[in-house]
Protein backbone atom coordinates (compact mmCIF):
# COMPACT_ATOMS: atom_id res chain seq x y z
CA UNK A 1 0.00 0.00 0.00
CA UNK A 2 2.78 2.56 0.94
CA UNK A 3 4.96 1.47 -1.94
CA UNK A 4 1.91 2.16 -4.11
CA UNK A 5 1.67 5.76 -2.95
CA UNK A 6 5.34 6.76 -3.05
CA UNK A 7 5.30 5.46 -6.30
CA UNK A 8 2.16 8.00 -7.23
CA UNK A 9 4.16 10.68 -5.14
CA UNK A 10 7.89 9.99 -7.25
CA UNK A 11 5.32 10.05 -10.75
CA UNK A 12 3.70 13.39 -9.48
CA UNK A 13 7.05 14.64 -8.27
CA UNK A 14 8.74 14.06 -11.34
CA UNK A 15 5.96 15.71 -13.46
CA UNK A 16 6.66 18.83 -11.20
CA UNK A 17 9.79 19.22 -11.33
CA UNK A 18 9.99 18.44 -15.25
CA UNK A 19 7.57 21.38 -15.92
CA UNK A 20 9.45 23.33 -13.34
CA UNK A 21 12.69 22.75 -14.61
CA UNK A 22 11.36 23.76 -18.09
CA UNK A 23 10.31 26.74 -16.31
CA UNK A 24 13.08 27.63 -13.88
CA UNK A 25 14.39 31.13 -15.20
CA UNK A 26 13.26 33.83 -12.92
CA UNK A 27 11.57 31.86 -10.22
CA UNK A 28 14.39 30.43 -7.94
CA UNK A 29 12.53 31.12 -4.68
CA UNK A 30 9.23 29.36 -6.26
CA UNK A 31 11.01 26.12 -7.26
CA UNK A 32 13.24 26.18 -4.10
CA UNK A 33 9.77 26.40 -1.78
CA UNK A 34 8.44 23.99 -4.06
CA UNK A 35 11.43 21.08 -3.34
CA UNK A 36 10.76 21.71 -0.22
CA UNK A 37 7.32 21.10 0.22
CA UNK A 38 7.61 17.74 -2.21
CA UNK A 39 10.30 16.29 0.67
CA UNK A 40 7.65 17.52 3.47
CA UNK A 41 4.88 15.60 1.83
CA UNK A 42 7.22 12.62 1.10
CA UNK A 43 8.34 12.42 5.06
CA UNK A 44 4.98 12.93 5.98
CA UNK A 45 3.95 9.74 3.61
CA UNK A 46 7.00 7.69 5.07
CA UNK A 47 6.22 8.84 8.68
CA UNK A 48 2.06 8.38 8.16
CA UNK A 49 1.46 11.60 9.19
CA UNK A 50 -0.39 11.71 5.60
CA UNK A 51 -2.99 9.60 4.62
CA UNK A 52 -3.95 8.72 1.00
CA UNK A 53 -6.42 11.41 0.67
CA UNK A 54 -4.19 14.10 1.71
CA UNK A 55 -1.43 13.17 0.39
CA UNK A 56 -3.68 13.58 -3.20
CA UNK A 57 -4.74 17.19 -2.13
CA UNK A 58 -1.22 18.32 -1.16
CA UNK A 59 0.33 16.78 -4.20
CA UNK A 60 -2.95 18.32 -6.07
CA UNK A 61 -1.60 21.21 -5.01
CA UNK A 62 1.51 21.51 -5.99
CA UNK A 63 0.69 20.53 -9.66
CA UNK A 64 -1.67 23.30 -9.28
CA UNK A 65 1.23 25.64 -8.83
CA UNK A 66 3.39 24.56 -11.21
CA UNK A 67 1.24 25.02 -14.08
CA UNK A 68 0.67 28.62 -12.66
CA UNK A 69 4.33 29.04 -12.75
CA UNK A 70 4.71 28.07 -16.15
CA UNK A 71 1.66 30.02 -17.13
CA UNK A 72 3.29 33.28 -15.42
CA UNK A 73 6.60 32.81 -17.23
CA UNK A 74 4.93 32.01 -20.73
CA UNK A 75 5.37 35.58 -21.74
CA UNK A 76 9.14 35.75 -20.51
CA UNK A 77 8.34 38.33 -17.44
CA UNK A 78 6.96 37.36 -14.23
CA UNK A 79 4.85 40.52 -13.10
CA UNK A 80 4.82 41.48 -9.30
CA UNK A 81 1.05 40.60 -9.69
CA UNK A 82 2.23 37.10 -10.64
CA UNK A 83 4.77 36.79 -8.29
CA UNK A 84 2.20 37.77 -5.34
CA UNK A 85 -0.02 35.37 -6.33
CA UNK A 86 2.47 32.55 -6.90
CA UNK A 87 3.43 33.14 -3.16
CA UNK A 88 0.21 33.23 -1.87
CA UNK A 89 -0.69 30.12 -3.40
CA UNK A 90 2.73 28.63 -1.96
CA UNK A 91 1.92 29.63 1.53
CA UNK A 92 -1.93 28.33 1.37
CA UNK A 93 0.15 24.80 0.23
CA UNK A 94 2.42 24.70 3.13
CA UNK A 95 -0.44 25.64 5.53
CA UNK A 96 -2.07 22.75 4.45
CA UNK A 97 0.75 20.39 4.92
CA UNK A 98 1.27 21.37 8.02
CA UNK A 99 -2.86 21.04 9.02
CA UNK A 100 -2.64 17.59 7.36
CA UNK A 101 0.30 16.59 8.96
CA UNK A 102 -1.00 17.37 12.61
CA UNK A 103 -4.12 16.45 12.54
Amino acid sequence: MKKNILAIISFTLIICLSVTAFASGKTPVVNKRQQEQSERIKQGVRSGELNRRETAVALSNQVKIARMEKRAKADGVVTTRESIKLNRELNNASDHIYRAKHD
